[in-house]
């Protein structure tokens, strides 16, 4: 794949709604300042988010042709295999195909199904949250609460505005928790921030290099990505 660097110098957007604020800082300059804390940090102020969160990424595993961005699924590649055997209505192409209806090229496929990828930094950046950092995730000592890619890895380690925010409830002050550390990568911005590091500027990831004119629509993903069921947005 390609410099785990890549992943931790992601831009993400500084700007309040309220004040239009637009300073930028990236989340390498965050982690250096503040630590993670995992997902489960998340969980108690955002309930049905999380639940939704959980659902998708089990229901990736549950039906390999949706890869879930877990880190468990580095070691058990051959678990989606059968996602990628050939498509009898698309020879030479994947039964396996992104929500962009996209299929991989078999031809380009180069994957050792039997190897273990949980260890392997060019996977880690994309596969997990922090990677790479002094309190993200770590292949030696593996953390499950930072495995896969979850709320830190675009909004920012949390250790400061979390508690910041726990205190200040629902009068919290966005923009202070911006200075703590908080990112709200959204539109363009948001896009270089959480998704282009590691959906369009991968040309050593196997799978999306093997797809050929590889789109990724970020607007769509975010938003089914932050909403439960029910289709409105958690306020808890």
């Amino acid at each position: 794949m390609f410099s785990k660097a890549v992943f931790l110098s992601t831009i993400a957007l500084m700007f309040s709604l309220f004040a239009g604020n637009t300073s930028i800082m990236t989340t390498q300059a965050y982690a250096e300042e503040y630590k993670y804390i995992g997902k489960e940090g998340c969980r108690e102020c955002h309930t049905k988010l999380f639940k939704s969160y959980e659902a998708v990424m089990k229901r990736g595993v549950k039906k390999p042709r949706r890869l879930p961005h877990s880190t468990e699924m580095l070691a058990d590649l051959g678990s989606v295999k059968k996602g990628f055997k050939e498509s009898k209505k698309n020879p030479g192409e994947s039964k396996y195909k992104t929500k962009e209806k996209q299929r991989v090229n078999l031809s380009k496929l180069n994957i050792d199904w039997d190897k273990d990828y949980s260890k392997d930094d060019k996977c880690l950046k994309c596969h997990s949250t922090g990677h790479g950092t002094a309190t993200g995730y770590d292949a030696k000592a593996p953390n499950p609460n930072l495995s896969g890619v979850a709320c830190e890895a675009c909004h920012g380690p949390a250790s400061a505005y979390v508690p910041y925010m726990e205190k200040a409830a629902e009068n919290y002050d966005r923009k202070e928790a911006l200075k703590l550390g908080m990112a709200f990568p959204q539109g363009d911005e948001g896009k270089k921030a959480c998704v282009d590091s590691c959906h369009n500027q991968t040309p050593d990831c196997p799978i999306i290099s093997a797809i050929d004119g590889y789109k990724f629509d970020y607007e769509k993903r975010r938003t089914k990505a932050h909403k439960p069921k029910s289709g409105k947005w958690s306020k808890k």
